[in-house]
């Protein structure tokens, strides 16, 4: 995923992986740590929504497969 090759795949899966997580390990709020990990791991969602839904960009693998 790295280098972009099949990055929609590895979003989707990734994505799959952090949702449940997040949301079993990260849901006492009255812990500040808990709280900042949670931040963190919706910010790293968005970024994987992002990700899916504009693909990886113009410099990873897939893009040069396509040509």
């Amino acid at each position: 995923m790295t280098l972009g090759y099949i990055a929609e795949w590895g979003v989707r899966a990734f994505f799959m992986f952090l949702v449940p997580v997040t949301l079993i390990f990260h849901h006492n709020f009255a812990d500040k740590m808990q709280m900042i990990l949670f931040l963190k791991n919706l910010t790293i969602i968005g970024r994987l929504l992002q990700v899916s839904v504009h693909s990886a960009g113009a410099l990873n693998l897939d893009s040069y497969k396509k040509q």
